[in-house]
């Protein structure tokens, strides 16, 4: 799922790069790289199974699925401005 976030990050910063819409731009670059690091810190969490505290796991986890869903958002948003 980061992978699609990181993937339509990059076709909206594309689609968007001769637009003024920098700041659309930068949200989107910047909720995409957030994406891609929680995803490796849940996956990270999850190899130490039984070592981390699973309110922590899971807060980690929600953290991941709410950044990813807003990389997506904010890139279909960029994808429909570009039109």
């Amino acid at each position: 799922m980061d992978l699609i976030a990181v993937l339509l990050a990059i076709a909206a910063v594309f689609l968007l790069w001769e637009t003024d819409l920098t700041l659309l731009r930068w949200l989107i670059i910047i909720s995409a790289i957030l994406a891609w690091y929680f995803r490796r810190v849940v996956s990270s969490l999850q190899r130490r199974d039984g070592l981390i505290d699973p309110d922590v796991a899971k807060f980690w986890a929600n953290l991941c699925v709410i950044t990813v869903w807003t990389s997506i958002f904010l890139s279909l948003i960029g994808i429909m401005k570009s039109l």
